[in-house]
């Protein structure tokens, strides 16, 4: 006995029905069956094939010697590949079925991870309906039905799983570095993943279905969505665009002047909730550049500018399309000094405290330096004798500018002059 592939039938357990008598024989190692002592005729074998599938042939015996039994079994080979992925993950289970739903011919799990699974199916029955079912763990990835015919030589069964390339790119389509993607399915499937430098990420295995994607970008979540995974959407690599902003803000005082070292606080809020704090610094030509600011829908940036003294406020609303929000901010510093910003107002004051305290320096200069030269002149007892009699023009002297002054002045000379000569009797006209 050999089947259609010419290899033999060995340990097959038979029922053959001589002319006379029915006997329950088995084929050796060879695949022969002897029988002695009998006639010419047509015998009838029959047997069950895995105690499943009846078979029955008959043979036309006429002489002695040996005949050859074809028996339409075929063996090939069954290989289950992935459809939209490289490699299929270990614990894939595949069992195949007599009918659908019927009785299990054989079953085998795999044990690592592989481009395919393949098995050698011995000795089938042509023309018969089998069924393979692969599952994975609790999901049943595929129940196909097959046949096998006379030149059946390999069953391909591809089943649909899938390997998917995240892209997360910023709004200027920049790949981000670690970005946290998070895929969940409402069966339980959950992986969680990282962007590497290109902002990309890989998932594999995945099977047909609906996924939820979350994505964080430095602990704040940018983008929350769902994706359907299948064969119609045939979707290999999925570019995501968040928003992740540029900040470039410039910082000058008057007359279009850039401030240096004005330093920066950035305060993202979300719902009213302050969620995460950046801080910068300007550079030498004013500008201040903040890279990779997560942005998400319904959020806004508080900015604080602070430089020797002076702050400068305002809300930042992520509008811009290219991905660079650009603003220029005036601080109002008129006079830049080492260690504090004046404003305008702040130096026309200083300004005005300066002239001041000159003309007021000027003036006790003055008034010391006309007093010494009197006394060198006069004596003291005259010059106490008038000053006492002065005492009301000397204090008005200090509201009263330069010509009061020198008023004053002359007429206080005019009186010494007239004194000494009604004391001394003193011809003063040089004096004079």
């Amino acid at each position: 006995f050999i089947d259609l592939d010419g290899n033999l039938l060995q340990k097959y357990n038979l029922s053959i029905k001589t002319p006379f008598k029915t006997l329950d024989v088995q084929t050796n190692n060879l695949g022969i069956v002897e029988l002695e002592n009998v006639v010419g005729g047509v015998y009838y074998v029959h047997f069950f094939w895995k105690r499943i599938i009846g078979i029955s042939l008959s043979v036309d015996v006429t002489n002695k010697g040996l005949h050859v039994v074809n028996v339409p079994l075929k063996t090939f080979t069954l290989i289950v590949k992935p459809e939209f992925s490289s490699t299929l993950p270990k614990d894939i289970e595949v069992s195949i079925f007599y009918k659908k739903d019927g009785v299990l011919i054989e079953s085998l799990t795999s044990k690592d991870e592989r481009p395919e699974i393949g098995v050698e199916l011995y000795q089938f029955p042509i023309g018969s309906e089998y069924y393979v079912r692969v599952r994975w763990g609790n999901k049943i990835l595929s129940s196909k039905r097959i046949e096998v015919y006379n030149n059946t030589k390999v069953v391909e069964i591809f089943i649909p799983l899938f390997d998917i390339t995240f892209q997360v790119t910023d709004m200027n389509d920049v790949g981000l570095t670690n970005a946290s993607v998070k895929v969940s399915s409402p069966d339980g499937f959950f992986r969680h993943l990282w962007t590497n430098t290109e902002g990309e990420c890989k998932l594999v295995h995945v099977t047909e279905g609906e996924y939820r994607i979350l994505i964080e970008w430095k602990d704040i979540q940018v983008c929350s969505e769902t994706l359907r995974v299948g064969r119609d959407e045939n979707r290999t690599k999925i570019k995501i665009r968040v928003p992740v902003y540029d900040l470039h803000l410039e910082v000058v005082g008057w007359f279009n002047f850039p401030l240096e070292n004005v330093q920066l606080n950035a305060v993202l809020i979300l719902n009213n909730v302050k969620m995460k704090e950046f801080n910068g610094t300007s550079l030498k030509g004013g500008d201040i550049i903040l890279t990779k600011i997560p942005l998400p829908k319904g959020s806004s940036l508080r900015i604080i500018l602070s430089y020797k003294g002076k702050t400068l406020s305002d809300i930042i609303v992520p509008i811009s399309k290219n991905g660079i929000i650009e603003k220029r901010y005036f601080m109002d510093v008129f006079m830049d000094l080492p260690w504090y910003a004046l404003s305008l107002i702040e130096t026309i004051i200083l300004f005005v405290i300066l002239v001041s305290g000159l003309l007021i320096a000027i003036v006790a200069y003055r008034k010391i330096s006309y007093k010494r030269d009197i006394s060198r002149i006069f004596d003291e007892k005259t010059v106490e004798s008038i000053k006492a009699k002065k005492t009301y023009e000397l204090e008005e002297l200090e509201y009263k500018g330069f010509r009061g002054f020198y008023r004053h002045l002359k007429d206080f000379l005019e009186e010494l002059v007239h004194h000494k000569k009604e004391d001394e009797n003193e011809d003063l006209e040089i004096f004079q």
